[in-house]
């Protein structure tokens, strides 16, 4: 047998996924332990809805974060309607859904009855961070929607533009 016979016959023979090398550290390992234990705990996090009013300045700020099934979904919109009587005419949300870890479909529901409730208030104007589009179970279709048209929406990436925009 020629010495290539034999490098090819030991190839086929020899596991191809094993790591013949040690691993200097086991800092990797334990960054991968980490970032499996924080996805663990985002899946663990039920949503929820933060509401800070600001009646000096006609607004609410809203801040949705974890995981949202209808459930969830149906306890904000109700803590946020039960909130808009002590708002005036023209009145100013933030919306912030860069914290929600997931929104099932079962939010399309409660989510469209708070946009039309935010409506039928006289809101004035919307800012909102949407969630990253995996999470996202299409709020900006949702509000074109419920909004129509009568209701300002701007979209924003961060909070600072949000302060921004709100001046």
């Amino acid at each position: 047998m020629s010495r290539e016979e034999r490098r090819r016959s030991a190839a086929r023979e020899k596991p191809r996924c094993r790591n013949t090398e040690k691993p200097k550290s086991n800092s990797a390992l334990v960054v991968v332990f980490f970032h499996a234990a924080e996805k663990l705990q985002a899946m663990n996090r039920p949503g929820r809805c933060e509401i800070v009013l600001d009646a000096e300045r006609n607004l609410a700020r809203l801040r949705f974060a974890g995981d949202f099934d209808g459930p969830a979904m149906e306890a904000a919109a109700t803590k946020i309607q039960a909130t808009l009587p002590q708002f005036q005419p023209g009145f100013t949300v933030f919306a912030d859904f860069s914290q929600v870890a997931s929104m099932n479909l079962d939010c399309v529901r409660p989510l469209a009855a708070m946009m039309e409730s935010l409506r039928a208030a006289h809101v004035g104007m919307l800012v909102r961070i949407l969630p990253e589009p995996n999470r996202d179970i299409g709020i900006n279709l949702i509000g074109l929607v419920h909004y129509r048209g009568q209701v300002k929406v701007v979209t924003v990436d961060t909070l600072a533009e949000a302060e921004r925009v709100l001046g």
